[in-house]
């Protein structure tokens, strides 16, 4: 069976864009750059930062499962 599991970075990505947040104020909040958190991004978000995006967004990892 195969199995297809997205990139987190284009989850939260996903996530900012759906819920209309903006990238620009996410970054000023976190301190996290704000080209990790584009949809098109060829960067990734470290365990530190996708948990300091979870707290800030108010939303458990385990939420991010697709």
């Amino acid at each position: 069976k195969e199995e297809y599991t997205m990139d987190i970075t284009k989850i939260i990505a996903g996530y900012i864009f759906d819920n209309n947040l903006t990238v620009s104020q996410i970054s000023l909040d976190t301190g996290i750059e704000s080209d990790k958190l584009m949809p098109d991004s060829k960067m990734k978000l470290s365990s530190q930062e996708l948990l300091v995006l979870c707290s800030y967004l108010h939303i458990k990892p385990e939420e991010l499962k697709q």
